[in-house]
């Protein structure tokens, strides 16, 4: 379930935002169309998928807003095997944040209360203010900015730390993946998580490492562990 993906060492983003239309305008703006094949998951239940872009960036679509504990646990599982991240990157919209955080009802869910996804993000990689929330706002500058202050304090409201950096996302589309190549990359480990949404998948984890065999003994040598490999050896001269 958790194998590490064979991304390239560039920037690796976890992509946010409520609107599908900013999420594609900022591909569009990093990249322009992914050089390779989107990763996406159809049996995905809340639509992961993966775009590595022109450079080597890739982008992780993670959903603004998640349906009970089995969406949490297919996704914690998803990001630990990804292990490392640079960012969170949000795909705004130009007319400001959304009323509501919790994006519109989604068919085929049971009844459970909507989790919004940035402060559980935060706390698997390590806590807010370890991982860098960067927010992209379309149009020009004068206008990103205004809009951009509106996003930022809507960004306070749901997570608690420093005000995120805003970008342009029509004119600074470099400065974000720059941005993001520094950023110290960070491990993701859902357990570091303590609310009860996560209780399903540390039960996995925990059923996983009781059926895991334990390790030989240091001190076992290697002729009780298996035979010694046999080597190739020249006939001796025959005497004159």
């Amino acid at each position: 379930l958790e194998k590490r993906a064979p991304f390239p060492e560039e920037p690796c983003a976890l992509l946010l935002g409520s609107s599908p239309e900013a999420r594609a305008a900022l591909r569009r703006a990093l990249g322009a169309e992914p050089v390779e094949a989107a990763w996406e998951d159809e049996a995905s239940a809340c639509g992961l998928r993966a775009d590595v872009l022109e450079g080597g960036a890739v982008l992780i679509d993670v959903p603004d807003v998640l349906i009970g504990p089995a969406e949490v646990t297919e996704l914690a599982t998803f990001l630990r095997g990804l292990r490392d991240a640079h960012g969170v990157l949000i795909a705004c919209t130009e007319a400001g944040p959304p009323r509501s955080e919790q994006g519109p009802p989604r068919s085929g869910v049971p009844d459970e209360p909507p989790l919004d996804a940035l402060p559980l993000l935060a706390e698997f990689y390590g806590g807010a203010g370890e991982l860098p929330v960067l927010l992209a706002v379309p149009g020009n500058e004068a206008r990103a900015r205004v809009a951009g202050e509106a996003h930022q304090q809507a960004v306070l409201r749901r997570l608690r730390g420093s005000a995120p950096e805003a970008f342009c996302m029509d004119s600074e589309g470099s400065q974000i993946l720059e941005r993001l190549r520094r950023a110290r990359p960070l491990a993701c480990e859902p357990l570091r998580c303590s609310s009860a949404v996560v209780s399903q998948y540390r039960q996995i984890r925990q059923q996983l490492g009781a059926r895991r065999p334990s390790s030989p003994s240091p001190h076992r040598s290697y002729a009780s562990s298996s035979p010694p490999p046999r080597t190739h050896q020249s006939p001796a001269p025959l005497a004159g």
